[in-house]
């Protein structure tokens, strides 16, 4: 390894931040800057402003992750836009295009639900029959027609 000093890297925390957005570890993140992991660790207990950039990103992840999983188990509504060809009779090519909107909704998805009440709630206590399988988690709502 080469000698780097933390000075030299200050110019790359937006990649840094970047690296652990994408999921890297530190032990990853030290290789591309070409420092030992050892390094990074002293650098996180010397340098609050190092070790905050280190654990912000892993603070964000992780309230991405829970705001996913707390909309997986709620279930959540969505509109799907799709663009169908418009083919009139005597004609082999589409003539036109037609834009079709159509709201769906997304069924709780008990297993989620059941992740977060086992995290959340120290009182619920899980059992098999919590559980229920369900292979058609979107429902179409509504067609909204042509926009």
């Amino acid at each position: 390894m080469n000698y780097v000093k933390y000075e030299d890297i200050r110019d790359k925390w937006a990649q840094i931040r970047e690296w652990k957005y994408i999921g890297l570890y530190d032990s990853e993140i030290a290789q591309r800057l070409g420092v030992s992991p050892r390094t990074i660790q002293r650098w996180k207990m010397q340098h609050p402003d190092f070790h905050d950039l280190m654990s912000g990103a892993e603070r964000y992840i992780c309230k991405l992750l829970k705001e996913s999983i707390l909309k997986a188990a709620l279930g959540y509504e969505f509109t799907e836009e799709s663009v169908e060809a418009v083919i009139k009779e005597g004609y082999s090519k589409p003539v036109s295009k037609k834009q079709k909107i159509t709201r769906k909704w997304v069924r709780p998805d008990m297993t989620a639900a059941i992740f977060l009440l086992c995290n959340l709630d120290s009182s619920f206590k899980r059992t098999d029959s919590d559980i229920s399988a369900n292979n058609d988690p979107v429902i179409i709502m509504d067609d909204l027609g042509e926009a």
